[in-house]
C-alpha cells in the first residue's frame, strides 16, 4: 500500500529562525544593553520608557489593519497610557502628538507583514518581564511609582503569548506570507534601534 506524505508548512518556525539574531542584537544595543546591567540607573530606566512610548505611539498610529483585532488595539492603547503615566511620574515631558514621527514601514502594509509586527512587539513583553524584576532589585524606591507599564506586562495571562503564537501560525500559510511577516518583524527591531539611538 502507498503512504502519502503530507508536509505542513510552518511559517512560525521560519519567522522565529529569521528574527532570533535581530532580537539578540537588540539586547546588545544602547539602553537595551544597559537596562539589564548591575550599573543601571534611573536615567536608563527613563530612556527605555521613552523609547517604548515612542514605539507604541508609532505602532498604534500605523496598525489599523483588520488582522490586528480589537484585543491588540486596546492592549497597545493601554500600554501607551501606562507609559505616559510612568514618564510623567518621573518628571519627563512627553512629546506632543504632532512631534511623534510616523514610520513608513508600518503604514499601508499587508496583513501578513503586520503579523510580523505583532510577533516582534509581543515578543518584547517577555523581555520586559525580566527587565522590571532587575530594575526593581537595583533601583528600588526610585521607580516605586513608575511601574504601570511593566506591571501591565507582568500581569498578562500566562496564555497570552501562546495565544498570540497560535494566531500567527494559523495565518502564515506559505513562504510568501511568512516572508512578509519577517519583513514586518524586522521593521520593529529597526525602529527600536533607531529610537534608542536618538
Amino acid at each position: 500500500f502507498c503512504v502519502e506524505l503530507v508536509i505542513v508548512f510552518d511559517g512560525l518556525f521560519l519567522l522565529r529562525q529569521k528574527i532570533l539574531p535581530l532580537h539578540q542584537n537588540l539586547e546588545q544595543y544602547g539602553v537595551f544593553a544597559r537596562i539589564i546591567q548591575p550599573s543601571v540607573n534611573i536615567m536608563d530606566y527613563q530612556k527605555l520608557l521613552c523609547v517604548m512610548f515612542q514605539f507604541y505611539s508609532i505602532v498604534r498610529l500605523g496598525l489599523p489593519s483588520a488582522v490586528l483585532n480589537q484585543k491588540y488595539k486596546n492592549l497597545y492603547g493601554t500600554r501607551l497610557e501606562a507609559l505616559a503615566c510612568d514618564l510623567s511620574t518621573l518628571g519627563y515631558s512627553l512629546p506632543s502628538t504632532g512631534s511623534i514621527r510616523t514610520e513608513p514601514a508600518f503604514t499601508s502594509q499587508s496583513d501578513d507583514y503586520l503579523l510580523g509586527v505583532l510577533y516582534a512587539t509581543e515578543g518584547t513583553v517577555l523581555g520586559g518581564q525580566v527587565i522590571i524584576r532587575h530594575c526593581q532589585k537595583v533601583l528600588g524606591n526610585q521607580i516605586e511609582f513608575a511601574q504601570q507599564y511593566f506591571t501591565g506586562l507582568i500581569t498578562l495571562p500566562d496564555k497570552h503569548w501562546q495565544e498570540t503564537l497560535l494566531y500567527i501560525q494559523k495565518m502564515l500559510l506559505n513562504e510568501k506570507s511568512a516572508g512578509s511577516a519577517v519583513q514586518g518583524a524586522t521593521a520593529v527591531f529597526s525602529c527600536l534601534e533607531a529610537l534608542a539611538a536618538e
